[in-house]
């Protein structure tokens, strides 16, 4: 993602870091979207795993 952004400012010049350019922001905008959703997946998995550790625990 840096490389395109990197490759697409220094090839603005020649019109063709537009391409480059159009890329990143797509794909900046993909990431805007998914990566809260990954976050809180990854957040409701550790809460289950340290739940059941504290059920196990408990049973002990």
């Amino acid at each position: 993602m840096l490389l395109l952004n990197v490759v697409g400012w220094l090839t603005a010049v020649f019109f063709i870091g537009f391409l480059f350019l159009a890329i990143f922001g797509i794909w900046w905008l993909v990431d805007l979207f998914l990566i809260s959703g990954m976050i809180d997946a990854q957040k409701n998995a550790l809460r289950n795993s340290l739940t059941q550790q504290a059920l196990v625990g408990q049973s002990k």
